[in-house]
């Protein structure tokens, strides 16, 4: 499934000059030495731009959302899983889907291992000139994004109508037979039964809430959207249409974009945007640098992890939002809650209070 990847790309950056972007594989060194997912095979992307800033968010970035920790200061060949955390993570590899002035844009794809292993790809964009992640809630406006899940909504619907009638039709003459197979009959009952269902709840489906768990990848020639299969790994034999990928032109999604949307995926104007959620977070715990990465969820629920950068462990974090406040319990491993922080969020600002035996400030900014 993984396959490998040596990549180091240099391109012409811009017009007046030319500047060197690397993507250059990193592999994790695992020091388990025992257990069902050993030895793994696991390499992460990491880039190196003319500024060092933007490339050490770009890199945090991914290094906190694959693997729970933060990067290296400097490529390497190989790298210490120390205050890396690898549950689960079986294989994964990397692949730059889009890498030009505006844009970089990376797809990894990994196995992970529960209950069962299963095979799945991540996506990141970013922006190059100022390292943020590019998340959809900053592209496109609340009302261009229920047009584009109710596009999804539709495309789903097109393609289990399609399936059901398939499935019918082959059921049917499977019936006609002198002999059927009851096999057979069973199974193309089976398929029938889930892909019906997975219609029905799409028939049902919240557009609003539908919006929060597509992820997005952007291409050059286009935006692609993507919808997980209906079905749980148990029946996910039975989903005969399973994931789905839309393909959306750039042009067509134009009404629906902010202005930072046209500035990033069109090169229209030039628009800053404002939003503390996805985006790696700097600044300091009292004296302490810190480093940060809070995800908003459907429900104003947060989860993030915190670091100090000297120390470089994981801490979680977990809250909620109301308006501009934000209010994150730090839990030690029994669940007990040992430290609270308050925090309003400014602009692509987080300042505010971190409270455990003593009240320190705290204040963080976004790219």
């Amino acid at each position: 499934m993984i396959r490998s990847l040596w990549l180091i790309l240099i391109v012409a950056w811009g017009t007046a000059h030319a500047a060197d972007v690397r993507v250059v594989p990193i592999t994790i060194l695992d020091k388990q030495q025992d257990g069902p997912l050993y030895p793994r095979s696991l390499r992460m992307p990491f880039i190196t731009l003319p500024d060092a800033a933007v490339a050490a968010d770009i890199n945090d970035r991914l290094f906190i959302g694959q693997l729970n920790g933060l990067a290296p200061a400097k490529p390497t060949d190989t790298l210490d899983s120390f205050n890396l955390r690898l549950d689960g993570l079986a294989e994964q590899d990397f692949e730059l889907v889009r890498l030009d002035r505006r844009i970089l844009s990376l797809r990894l794809d990994a196995e992970g291992c529960g209950a069962y292993c299963e095979s799945y790809s991540v996506a990141y964009s970013f922006d190059l000139k100022t390292g943020r992640k590019l998340n959809h809630t900053d592209l496109f406006t609340p009302s261009g994004m229920r047009m584009v899940a109710e596009k999804m909504r539709r495309e789903k619907q097109r393609l289990y109508r399609n399936q059901i009638a398939a499935l019918q039709k082959s059921f049917k003459a499977e019936q006609r037979k002198s002999t059927p197979n009851p096999d057979e009959l069973i199974d193309l009952q089976e398929r029938l039964e889930l892909n019906m269902e997975c219609a029905e709840r799409i028939h049902q489906q919240s557009d609003d809430r539908a919006a929060f768990h597509y992820t997005w990848s952007f291409l050059p020639q286009h935006a692609s959207l993507h919808a997980g299969r209906c079905s749980n790994h148990a029946s996910r034999a039975l989903d005969d249409v399973g994931d789905i990928e839309l393909p959306l032109r750039y042009a067509t999604l134009r009404p629906y974009m902010t202005a930072y949307g046209k500035s990033i995926l069109l090169d229209e104007g030039s628009a800053d945007i404002h939003n503390v959620y996805g985006q790696v977070l700097r600044g300091n715990l009292g004296k302490q640098p810190v480093v940060m990465l809070l995800e908003r969820h459907e429900d104003n629920s947060i989860s993030g992890t915190y670091f100090y950068s000297k120390y470089r462990k994981a801490i979680d974090l977990h809250g909620r939002v109301n308006g501009k406040q934000i209010a994150l319990d730090e839990r030690d491993p029994e669940g007990k809650i040992i430290a609270r922080m308050q925090l309003r969020m400014d602009g692509n600002r987080l300042h505010g209070t971190w409270q455990q035996h003593d009240l320190l400030p705290i204040d963080l900014h976004a790219p």
